[in-house]
């Protein structure tokens, strides 16, 4: 279906939106900066859940799926090209989700990781593959699933974890070092870069992740962190970390977004920095050449009302190169709830982008680089 929303600047007209809008959403508190109506286009998830993953699904009968985690640990699921989301068996309450490749599907509760392929998900039957110890995050890269895990001395302060590199397998590889919860992974070059949830910053070799060894923390000392006066660094805490293609580059760019309200961005010799937005940023993903989204918290402890996200521009022809961080250009952003949520992570699958919000359900947009491409409202 299609929702009306009004946007406007003044706390008296957003009563009347509620009063007159079709809207279930919570739009209390919600104020843009133009006034005008514009469709929303909508599916039937929550509006108003908190977005924890979303994943394709391909269990091989010949109808894809994508599967959503929200709320409180709740699975739903929809048909690719479907519009309806209907629920879904789950293994307890979901914390954690994710997928390697479309064919198997992980959810990790805070006891254990599940898996699941060629089930339909209306009958899914989840397959217990770890329950060794608790789990605490959970991301995949390439074909490494990985986890962190309360470690076997009990001792359940975060900065004290293991990293578990496909706990699927029969041979998964424990690694140590890790001093906080996995929150965000990406690829550079031969190396998995590692965001924890609160402020650990790690490195591994790709190579590394099929034994057991440990992981390398990011320091001032390490080209992986931008650590000098001219690269701008404010000390604050990384929240996000993605990898970005670039033609001209042999490995790309490597971004990172702060606390501090900066993106940073490594072409494998220099660090940049984007001026600041003044927001709190989160998660990242990468939507082309050169170009990738980052999302914004209201404060170090994401809540619901937030700057809903930014465009991160990276130009890798200009001297010196730069990094920018700018105003989303898509048509409707500017009169959607979107652009006054915190938006904790992105995902992708293929062309389409999810963005899941603190509060506001998960929103999508296919083809983003096209400027006529419109978010819509799970």
């Amino acid at each position: 279906m299609k929702r009306w929303i009004r946007t406007t600047a003044t706390v008296s007209a957003v009563t009347a939106i509620l009063a007159f809008s079709a809207c279930t959403s919570g739009d209390d508190g919600i104020f843009a900066s133009i006034e005008r109506e514009v469709k929303v286009n909508e599916n039937n998830l929550s509006d108003e859940a908190y977005g924890i993953g979303i994943e394709r699904y391909a269990p091989g009968g010949g109808t894809d799926y994508f599967v959503a985690a929200i709320g409180v640990g709740k699975l739903f699921y929809r048909t690719v090209d479907g519009s309806s989301w209907s629920s879904m068996p789950r293994p307890g309450e979901v914390q954690f989700l994710a997928s390697m490749d479309d064919a198997t599907l992980f959810a990790a509760t805070q006891t254990g990781v599940y898996s699941l392929s060629g089930d339909e998900p209306n009958i899914a039957d989840w397959t217990l593959v770890y329950d060794d110890r608790e789990v605490t995050g959970m991301v995949a890269v390439d074909d490494k699933l990985l986890i962190t895990v309360v470690p076997e001395s009990g001792d359940n302060a975060p900065s004290s974890r293991n990293l578990i590199a496909n706990p699927q397998s029969a041979t998964p590889a424990t690694l140590t070092g890790i001093t906080d919860d996995i929150a965000h992974a990406a690829r550079y070059s031969d190396q998995i870069v590692i965001v924890g949830l609160r402020s650990g910053y790690f490195r591994v070799a790709a190579a590394s992740l099929g034994a057991d060894g440990s992981v390398t923390v990011i320091s001032s000392s390490d080209s992986y962190y931008p650590r000098s006066v001219a690269d701008g660094w404010d000390g604050t805490q990384i929240n996000g970390v993605v990898s970005v293609s670039d033609a001209a580059l042999t490995n790309g760019w490597l971004v990172l977004s702060s606390v501090g309200g900066r993106a940073f961005a490594y072409d494998g010799t220099q660090w940049y920095r984007s001026s600041s937005t003044g927001d709190v940023l989160t998660g990242l993903v990468s939507v082309a050449d050169g170009r990738a989204l980052v999302g914004t918290s209201s404060s170090a402890i994401e809540t619901e009302y937030a700057n809903g996200y930014y465009d991160v521009l990276l130009d890798s022809e200009s001297s010196p190169r730069t990094v920018a961080v700018s105003a989303p250009t898509t048509s409707n952003y500017d009169a959607i709830v979107l652009e006054d949520v915190g938006i904790r992570r992105f995902t992708s699958a293929g062309t389409t982008i999810f963005a899941l919000t603190d509060g506001f359900g998960i929103w999508r947009i296919s083809n983003y680089t096209d400027s006529s491409s419109e978010w819509s409202w799970e």
